[in-house]
């Protein structure tokens, strides 16, 4: 049925109440969505549960069309495979760039990868260079005179 599987973006909080209707609850900066079943429970089976759902054929090409208009607006997206050394130490910061639409663990391999000079480690340069390296860049130069 789908070529890739697809999980709940991070920020979304998915509640299927008992009747089959699945809610994707308010979080900042979302409105509350409904998606009434029995497309609710398939959704649910389908994002959540990580399982093919069994729709009827009927009704397939129907769910399809809700599937993409919530992949369009940012509650579904592709699976991605997370490394545990992608969100060991930083789980929280890949959560929030998954939030603001950033694939999170390809940006905290970025930043891993990734180098800063800090001139001058006083004051304010020690604060910097301490922030990036709990932020996770993976190689700072600091140059001090």
């Amino acid at each position: 049925m789908r070529a890739e599987p697809l999980c709940v973006c991070p920020g979304v909080e998915p509640f299927l109440h008992a009747d089959g209707t699945l809610y994707f609850l308010p979080v900042p900066g979302r409105d509350q969505l409904q998606v009434d079943a029995p497309f609710g429970g398939w959704l649910h089976e389908l994002a959540v549960v990580g399982a093919t759902p069994d729709v009827p054929s009927d009704q397939l090409e129907a769910f399809v069309e809700v599937v993409e208009y919530l992949r369009d607006e940012g509650y579904l997206r592709a699976q991605t495979r997370i490394h545990s050394e992608d969100t060991s130490s930083h789980d929280r910061q890949v959560r929030w760039f998954g939030q603001e639409g950033v694939d999170g663990p390809a940006a905290q391999r970025r930043l891993a990868a990734s180098t800063v000079l800090v001139l001058g480690v006083g004051g304010l340069g020690g604060s910097v260079a301490e922030l990036l390296a709990r932020s996770g860049v993976g190689r700072l130069v600091l140059l001090d005179h």
